[in-house]
């Protein structure tokens, strides 16, 4: 699969949009306002992405 520019172009647009869809703004200054450290929540994340990655690869857990 070949992507030009305008595939690119496309995806940082629609990537943009998401990021400040009126959905995401509101949980923006939870982890601020919580004072929880920026690494602790990179820290929840990853965990979380990567729980949610092993459970859509297995069957079982489908």
């Amino acid at each position: 699969m070949d992507f030009g520019i305008g595939s690119y172009a496309t995806g940082l647009l629609a990537g943009s949009l998401s990021i400040l869809s009126p959905c995401v703004l509101p949980a923006v200054p939870i982890g601020a306002r919580l004072g929880l450290d920026s690494d602790l929540l990179r820290t929840i994340g990853a965990i979380l992405l990567v729980t949610l990655g092993v459970a859509l690869i297995s069957t079982r857990v489908q």
